[in-house]
């Protein structure tokens, strides 16, 4: 028996006539058709459907131990969806399947029962490791109601602006949500001199030696990133595994935007890698941005990581975007970033929550954690 049916989720009439149940194959098209209806999707059906396949059905972590998606039905409709991606995961000495919150729907009018779907996800404690990105604070509330916790740390984001009237017009347009609820709203919370200096900060890296690397792009990622990851896992007690199944599917096959990866050599050894993926979106706006989903070395390489940095933002030079954003995953990285001219952001909830399930009375400690933008849905 799965670890989805032990949890005691099963088809359950919610009403007469709405019906929450496993996602099956013949439920796809009704769920891109919800996906594009409500999420503003700037994917076609056809390019939804690539990144479906690509999520579950080419995911080698995959194993049916719980389905692709939950989802709520009322007469042969699809009018609620919320997916759950297999991903590698380090607990401790602990390596599990664990479960991230993708593509989370609801139409119009079916909004209560909306409530009863995020439950179920959190709730599954089958599974032993669940996490999930919260669009606004409204949301973390609820996934928080229903046993999420928090990941504090993930508050903050940075940003570098390389053309801050694009950037600045695209906010003006912007109509939909309150201020504060999105991450697109809180650029307008930056503080008065933040929002000067997105015309007045050098746009360049702060100069650095090279350290005796060589930064080169790569196409794929080879043993040795197992090495690498079989090195540096010991430093971080929670972490996705990084090794190069997980990293090769994340990035190497995701089959739409551009990914780039640059890797930093010290002679044939690998000392750590970065990650571009670049969309014509930043969250609800449409601006070209450039997201450093990763930017991972063996700890205190401070050489390794700037050059790797710097690789990333001649990456984002080239394909001419509007803004750059990354997630401060240590406190080393947070240093670099603020010394070379990003602007801190920070919101009143937490866009990354989880659930441990393993042992469920404890928390699970966020020092120590090693999370990135490529952890969750957000750049899916």
């Amino acid at each position: 028996m799965s670890a989805y049916k032990q949890s005691g989720t099963r088809e359950t009439k919610l009403s007469d006539e709405v019906i929450l149940r496993p996602f099956c194959d013949d439920d796809l098209g009704g769920v891109i058709d919800l996906i594009t209806g409500t999420l503003n999707s700037i994917y076609s059906a056809d390019e939804l459907r690539k990144i479906w396949n690509w999520k579950f059905n080419e995911n080698p972590f995959s194993s049916g131990q719980a389905p692709h998606a939950i989802v709520l039905e009322h007469d042969g409709r699809i009018v609620g969806n919320t997916g759950q991606v297999a991903i590698p995961v380090k607990l401790g000495e602990k390596f599990v399947t664990g479960y991230a919150n993708s593509d989370f729907a609801v139409a119009e009018g079916y909004r209560t029962y909306g409530l009863r779907l995020a439950s179920t996800f959190w709730r599954n404690a089958g599974v032993p490791f669940l996490i999930a990105t919260s669009a606004n604070e409204t949301a973390c509330a609820v996934d928080r109601a229903f046993g999420a916790r928090e990941l504090i740390s993930s508050r903050t984001r940075w940003f570098k602006v390389r053309h801050p009237f694009r950037v600045l017009g695209a906010l003006n347009m912007r109509k939909n949500g309150a201020v504060g609820e999105s991450f697109a709203d809180n650029l307008w919370m930056l503080p008065v001199s933040g929002l000067k200096s997105l015309v007045s900060t050098p746009l360049g890296l702060k100069k650095v030696s090279g350290g005796g690397l060589e930064v080169r792009e790569v196409s794929e990622f080879g043993d040795e990133f197992d090495e690498l990851w079989e090195e540096v896992s010991p430093y971080y007690p929670v972490a996705v595994a990084r090794n190069s199944q997980y990293l090769n599917w994340r990035y190497a096959q995701y089959p739409l935007g551009k990914t780039r990866v640059f890797a930093a050599y010290r002679g044939s050894r690998l000392q750590g890698f970065t990650v571009v993926q670049v969309s014509w979106r930043l969250v609800d706006i449409a601006i070209k941005q450039a997201c450093i989903t990763e930017l991972f070395t063996r700890p205190g390489d401070g050489a390794a990581q700037q050059q790797l940095l710097k690789a990333a933002l001649v990456c984002a030079k080239t394909e001419d975007v509007d803004i750059v954003q990354a997630l401060g995953f240590t406190s080393g990285v947070c240093k670099l970033l603020e010394e070379n001219f990003f602007l801190k952001t920070r919101t009143r909830w937490s866009p990354y929550l989880y659930k441990n399930n393993i042992d469920a009375s404890h928390s699970v400690s966020e020092e120590g954690w090693f999370i990135s933008l490529g952890d969750g849905d957000a750049v899916f």
